[in-house]
Formats: C-alpha cells, sequence, structure tokens
C-alpha cells in the first residue's frame, strides 16, 4: 500500500513521539510513565511482525519506541530509585506473558465459518515461536537489572555528577547485551545471520540512546507532580542510592 509519509518519517516519529509522551508523563507522575511502558509492551507483541526498510536496513518501529523504554526506566531510576525500575520490570513481564497466554487461548476458539477469512491473520501474527517469547522476556529482565546496576555505579562513581554519561553509558551497554543475548537465544541454530541482524538492530537502538539525552536533562528541570508533596529533607530518598521503601511503593490512588 502506497503512503505519502516514508518509513525513515515514521521511525523519527516514534521515537520522537514516544519520547515526549514519556517525558509528559514523567511530569504528570511515576503512574503515567508506567502506563507508557505498558502501552508499549503491549504494542510490541502486536506490531513488532512487521520488518520495514529504514535506510535501507530492515528494522521494526517498535525498535524506536523499545528504545524509549530506557528513556523512561532512567528517569524512574534518578527520580525515585531503581526499586521503581524493578517494579515497572516485572509489570511488564507480567503484562506481556497475560497478553500471549490470552492470545493463545484466543487462537484456540472456533471460527464461525463465515469468518474464517476475518480471523485467519490472527493466527498468521500471533502464532508465535515460544522459543522467541521465552528468550524476549528473559533479556529483558535480565537487561533492566544490568541497567539498574550500571546506571547506579556510574552514579556513586561519577558522585552524582555527569548525568548523560550514566544515562548514555548504561544505555549503550544495555543495549548491546539486549540486541546481541537475545538474538543468540533466540535465532542461534535457526538463523546463520543472527550476528548481523543484532548488529543492524544494535545500530537503531544506539540512535534512539543518542537521541535521549535532552530529555534526560530536561527532567532535571522539574520534580514529577506525584513528588511535589513529599518534604524537601526526603527526596534524597528518592535518587539512585535509595534505598528507602518509599521509592517502590506505587500511588495507585
Amino acid at each position: 500500500m502506497d503512503t505519502f509519509i516514508s518509513n525513515e518519517v515514521l521511525f523519527f516519529l516514534f521515537l520522537f513521539g514516544g519520547l515526549s509522551i514519556a517525558f509528559a508523563a514523567g511530569y504528570l507522575g511515576k503512574i503515567y510513565v508506567y502506563a507508557v511502558v505498558l502501552t508499549i509492551v503491549i504494542y510490541m507483541n502486536i506490531a513488532e511482525p512487521k520488518v520495514i526498510e529504514v535506510f535501507g536496513l530492515p528494522t521494526t518501529l517498535g525498535t524506536a519506541l523499545y528504545g524509549v523504554t530506557f528513556f523512561t526506566t532512567d528517569f524512574l531510576h534518578e527520580h525515585y530509585g531503581r526499586k521503581t525500575v524493578y517494579e515497572i520490570t516485572a509489570l511488564s513481564i507480567m503484562a506481556s506473558i497475560l497478553f500471549h497466554v490470552f492470545m493463545q487461548l484466543t487462537l484456540l476458539a472456533q471460527v464461525v465459518p463465515d469468518m474464517e477469512w476475518f480471523a485467519q491473520p490472527l493466527n498468521t501474527v500471533f502464532t508465535t515461536s515460544l522459543r522467541i517469547v521465552v528468550s524476549s522476556l528473559v533479556v529483558f529482565a535480565l537487561v533492566q537489572r544490568f541497567d539498574v546496576f550500571l546506571y547506579r555505579r556510574l552514579y556513586q562513581w561519577t558522585g552524582g555528577k555527569h548525568l548523560w554519561l550514566r544515562n548514555k553509558g548504561s544505555t549503550v551497554l544495555s543495549q548491546a547485551l539486549d540486541s546481541y543475548t537475545f538474538a543468540f537465544l533466540a535465532f542461534y541454530g535457526v538463523l546463520e545471520n543472527w550476528v548481523e541482524l543484532a548488529t543492524i538492530g544494535y545500530g537503531f537502538k544506539l540512535l534512539v540512546a543518542v537521541s535521549d539525552t535532552a530529555f534526560m536533562y530536561g527532567g532535571r528541570m522539574f520534580t514529577p507532580r506525584d513528588l511535589r508533596d513529599v518534604p524537601k529533607d526526603a527526596l534524597a530518598h528518592y535518587g539512585p542510592l535509595s534505598t528507602h521503601e518509599a521509592a517502590a511503593q506505587s500511588r495507585f490512588s
């Protein structure tokens, strides 16, 4: 289908649109950032099979949004502490598992004969390899732990200075771990060019990583709305070195 907008424009629209939405969610508070991350997780479970060409290389629009999740976790880590990142990681994994369970059960349902043509695309899109699903969940959990660990260590080593270094350093290395570990677990022995695919994916993720620096610095210019009632002397409990249990508490009310 011909469109009036190129894949390159769409990719950057997803990238900067996603970063802008996540940034605005950060201003409103933690629960809004959670909503953005969970939306991206569900979107990727649906749309990731659609591979496109951007600058002549294969990728997906979900790659841009997946990179946005690293901005959100760094933002949460910076303002609320590491326990909040662990919380959204657990929620994302749970949402993904439930989505796949419900979708696989849906595929088992008998379709009305006259509507088989309408339901067939579901079978095509959502008949996903269990190996790929499990690999993505394992790698996501592993990478988020690694990202938090590295972000925290960089914060300690620099004495809380050089936000760009802990943001870029943790994200660049975490994205490498994510790209190559997932490709190995999901495609080794199946695709001979799994290293090439991982490298291309990592290149696009680096593009996303470079793009979120301004948003991270912008996030330092305000206090999220749900932290404004916290006494100033208590806000120290919510930073990257926080061990305070309050940093892990959800504000769903």
